[in-house]
């Protein structure tokens, strides 16, 4: 007899393990099977197995294993990977579901090569493979967005060192990336902003902000200074500031143009004033000008009566100066423009600021240098304020060099100017500089570091350039000198101007005819009426265009018409002389006008010959003013003769 009292108790707990084992090789997450060890044959697999390749059991059981992969030798690949255990472990294998997916599976594998059979795990990783691609894919275009965008992108750590910056680090801080990460973010604030930004900075912490916007400056290593707008996010680990991840956009354009603007609003706010106060200035102004210079022909005998009267003379042409200078603010008040050589005002300027002074001019100009459409008295304005200055940053002494070229702007250009042709003018200086703080508002109206400045040279300079469709700016440092630049468009009719500026002369001989003044004002009626008799001329006046009209009819009738008519262009209460001008012209096309004004914002000054008339008479106004104006008249009516 056997004593099997030993098996009958251990049967229970095999039975128990069997079924243990059943129930896991059954219900297992992973696809179980077994295998002849080359794969010939599949002796068994559970219900997971069958899932993962969309068999049945029937389908599996018996049949080859190799058919399966997606890749046959992924087989003999994968038991050369088997370790000194006789096991593989997280291979990553594909095989192909009956409905022809391929599936992606983590293969863990025990070899038993005495028995002959493989016994493994699938783990079907496919979905998670698409999540990892895809995720790779965001990642890909997220780091395509940073690296491509024109922004500035960084992430700075709790102590503000950086932990990234993208490419664009090289051209706002002049270093690479790389070299970036462990800096201290502050380091590359400007240093006039640097106190105020980390004080902030500092405050968004304390409070436990999120998101915050601002502005700054940047200061790379090579010295470029940038407006940078800041986006940032502070991320924070129970409220303990962990990180901050932030997006700069340069708004440096975008700030020039704004303080361009700005200056402009204070500009055309003066002009406002201006315009308001000009024409009756400049009307008593003529009164003024005009009666001191006859008292002075009448007075050539006496020589101190003379003498005062140059000196008052003198003021009111100051006043004039002063009170033209105003009215290049005035919104509308257009420049007359004609062709213009720029090396002419070149000359001319020299000539009037330079009078007098120790100090020299070095001229660069270009070959072919082309011709400006410009109103050559504002412009010399301009240019002569600019040398003034020059020389006495020099303290009267030195050399101003000065550079001519042609430029042709793009679309694109740095001034925000339309393209085409311009001419540049360079002044430089080697006088004491300009002081930061100054810099940004030489071109203020009534700024002046000067004891006796009144603030309106550069301000009027700035005006004029920008009413010429051009740009004027400075670059300046103290203890080495200052450059101003000013760009003016070309003329479109490359015809070559005059080699140097017209000066007005003497009538060769008188206009034949009566002369007719048209003026609101009683003085300059009185005045203009004194003069012109002086010259030896007829002359009639008027005080309003109806009346202007009325006479000029009754004298084309009498057959004694009038050669000229000086007529002024703002009449309150009545016709101006724009209407007045109109009429008469329907009633004689040959009529020979002059407009006259102290202020207007209609364009007939600036474009004169379009509205009929043959000349302007800018007020205030002297007789030797209206003596040369008679003078051009009579240039032109010889060459007509001609």
């Amino acid at each position: 007899m056997v004593d099997m009292t030993e098996q009958r108790c251990t049967e229970p707990l095999l039975n128990q393990k069997h079924i243990a084992t059943c129930h896991f090789f059954d219900n297992s997450p992973f696809a179980v099977f077994r295998s002849t060890l080359d794969g010939a044959e599949i002796i068994n697999a559970n219900g997971k197995f069958f899932e993962l390749f969309g068999l049945t059991r029937e389908e599996v059981l018996g049949k080859p294993f190799l058919g399966h992969y997606a890749a046959p030798t992924q087989r003999d690949s994968i038991l050369r990977t088997v370790n000194e255990n006789g096991h593989i472990v997280d291979a990553e294998v594909q095989f192909i579901h009956k409905n022809g997916e391929v599936r992606d599976c983590l293969a863990s594998v025990s070899v038993f090569k005495e028995e002959g059979i493989l016994e493994g795990m699938l783990l079907d990783i496919t979905e998670r493979k698409r999540t990892e691609a895809a995720l790779l894919g965001t990642m890909a275009l997220y780091r395509d967005f940073v690296e491509g965008t024109s922004d500035l992108v960084t992430q700075v750590d709790a102590r503000g060192r950086f932990l990234f910056v993208n490419r664009n680090a090289e051209r706002y801080f002049g270093w690479s990336p790389a070299e970036c990460v462990g800096k201290f973010a502050f380091d590359f604030v400007h240093p006039d902003d640097r106190q105020k930004t980390l004080a902030a900075f500092q405050e968004w912490v304390g409070s436990c902000t999120e998101s915050v916007t601002f502005e700054n400056r940047q200061i790379s290593r090579t010295g470029e200074v940038y407006d940078m707008l800041w986006t940032i996010n502070l991320s924070y680990d129970d409220e303990e500031l962990k990180q901050v991840n932030s997006i700069a956009r340069d708004v440096t354009l975008q700030r020039r143009l704004l303080n361009e603007q700005i200056k402009n609003q204070k500009l055309e706010s003066l002009g406002v004033l201006a315009g308001g106060i000009a024409h009756d200035f400049n009307n008593i102004m003529t009164g003024i000008v005009g009666s001191i210079s006859l008292a002075r022909v009448s007075l050539d005998s006496h020589e101190r009566v003379s003498e005062l009267l140059a000196r008052a003379e003198g003021a009111c042409q100051r006043a004039t100066t002063l009170s033209n200078q105003l009215l290049t603010f005035a919104k509308g008040n257009r420049p007359v423009k004609k062709l213009v050589a720029a090396k002419a005002l070149i000359t001319s300027s020299i000539s009037h600021a330079l009078k007098g002074s120790k100090t020299r001019t070095m001229i660069n100009s270009a070959d072919g240098l082309w011709d400006l459409e410009a109103d050559e008295g504002l412009m010399v304005q301009v240019l002569c304020n600019i040398m003034i200055n020059a020389s006495q940053a020099m303290q009267g002494e030195g050399v101003v060099s000065i550079a001519l070229e042609n430029t042709v702007l793009d679309k694109s250009n740095e001034y925000s100017l339309q393209p085409g042709p311009y001419v540049r003018f360079s002044f430089s200086d080697t006088g004491c500089g300009i002081p930061k703080d100054s810099l940004r508002r030489v071109f203020d109206p009534y700024y002046t570091t000067k004891a006796t400045g009144s603030g309106l040279g550069l301000a009027s300079a700035y005006s004029i350039v920008c009413k010429h469709d051009g740009h004027i700016s400075v670059d300046s440092e103290e203890g080495v000198g200052t450059t101003f630049i000013v760009l003016l468009p070309a003329s479109s009719c490359q015809v070559h101007a005059e080699p140097s500026l017209v000066q007005r002369q003497a009538p060769a001989k008188q206009i034949d005819g009566p002369i007719l003044v048209v003026d609101d004002e009683e003085i300059i009626r009185n005045l203009a009426k004194e003069a012109l008799q002086k010259l030896g001329y007829e002359v009639q006046t008027c005080s309003s265009g109806e009346q202007a009209i009325a006479l000029y009819h009754a004298a084309m009738a009498a057959e004694t018409p009038f050669a000229v008519v000086v007529m002024d262009l703002t009449i309150p209460g009545g016709m101006g002389g724009g209407e007045a001008a109109r009429r008469i012209l329907e009633l004689d096309p040959s009529a020979v006008l002059v407009v006259s004004s102290g202020y207007s914002n209609d364009p007939i000054l600036a474009e004169y010959a379009r509205f009929g008339f043959s000349a302007v008479l800018p007020k205030p106004y002297s007789p030797t003013d209206l003596e040369e104006v008679l003078a051009e008249l009579t240039q032109k009516s010889s060459l007509d003769e001609v």
